[in-house]
């Protein structure tokens, strides 16, 4: 399955992880297995990309020519030693068959004679027996040929599947740095805000760009902080959040939510627009440190951090219901203030 994948290439900051395998390629001493750990929105897949053609290459002088057979093969998504594992719908796991019939291709001699790549992603989502049947190739694995695995959450594989991969961890680029690439990809005055509502994660600025139901959708989030203690209190709060993360995400919506806490805790250590993430609610901000115990703010940016994990691991879950709970916990711990305020 290789339908719209993107590009093989590097990005900015995957200079260090790239010098550090291009160093085993030039020695030689490529490893059976990677593990590309890190959020979305780093490029790992298109740095996965890149490494699966540098090895199909037929030039040994580049690391790719994007000339050769095995170049033009692979960016026509047709080449026969490359194999890309996925679950079949998204969100869904990545079950024992897929990996069983790669393990066998993987066995074969490689047809255009030189290595064999494949990748899966996301790793976390195979289930457990597609997970022995990995360990199995992994723990006897074939000549020629490299696996890599792709994770936002590395914890969630086998610790045996794990210490069989060399791991190469992406972190965050630093601000400038993003905002230079971002300039260069999509110029727009509002790179800086998406950014930091993003999470200082590249890629994922490029979603806002001539996207009109996620920008009106935080506009629309963004009335509702303007109103938060009539909105966080009212019966139809639960299901005007699910309304909205059914246009985008729930854990975008539960994201500018955390946030919204979490710029709390930060202008009340270090004030500053450039240290929050919703910079357009400055105002509101200050009102909610004025009002409400500082103490409390990380309480609630834990019980979004635990909704978020749930729904990670319950994909069948009741949304609207499962808002309910966590609005229920935010108005505990608004407590008594909002009470007084209220009579």
């Amino acid at each position: 399955m290789q339908e719209n994948l993107p590009d093989a290439e590097l990005l900015p900051w995957h200079t260090k992880p790239w010098e550090q395998f291009y160093s085993r390629i030039q020695t030689q001493t490529i490893p059976h297995a990677l593990l590309l750990t890190g959020p979305a929105g780093l490029g790992k897949l298109q740095f996965a990309l890149y490494i699966a053609q540098s090895l199909l290459c037929q030039n040994n002088n580049k690391p790719l020519c994007n000339q050769c057979q095995g170049c033009q093969l692979f960016k026509a998504g047709t080449h026969p030693d490359f194999y890309y594992i996925t679950p079949e719908e998204s969100g869904k796991a990545i079950k024992v068959d897929m990996i069983r019939s790669l393990s066998k291709a993987l066995i074969q001699s490689a047809q255009q004679g030189r290595h064999k790549v494949a990748i899966v992603t996301p790793a976390e989502q195979m289930n457990r027996a597609a997970s022995n049947s990995l360990l199995k190739t992994l723990e006897e694995p074939p000549k020629e040929t490299l696996l890599i695995l792709l994770t936002e959450n590395a914890q969630l594989i086998l610790p045996t599947i794990r210490s069989r991969c060399q791991e190469i961890s992406f972190a965050i680029p630093a601000r400038e740095k993003s905002l230079a690439w971002l300039e260069q990809q999509a110029p727009s005055a509002e790179n800086k805000a998406w950014l930091a509502l993003e999470e200082e994660v590249p890629l994922n600025v490029l979603r806002w760009h001539n996207n009109t139901t996620l920008i009106n959708a935080y506009a629309e989030f963004s009335r509702a902080i303007l109103e938060f203690q009539q909105l966080f209190f009212s019966t139809t709060c639960a299901e005007k959040l699910a309304t909205m993360a059914s246009q985008i995400s729930v854990n975008l919506v539960l994201q500018w939510l955390r946030q919204f806490y979490q710029d709390c805790v930060r202008l009340k250590q270090l004030p500053g627009i450039d240290n929050v993430a919703h910079s357009g609610l400055i105002i509101q901000l200050n009102d909610v440190i004025v009002e409400y115990p500082a103490a409390n703010w990380y309480k609630m940016e834990q019980a979004i951090l635990s909704m978020q994990k749930l729904i990670r691991q319950q994909a069948n879950i009741n949304l609207q219901l499962a808002l309910e709970d966590l609005l229920i916990t935010i108005k505990q711990l608004y407590g008594r203030k909002h009470q007084q305020t209220a009579h």
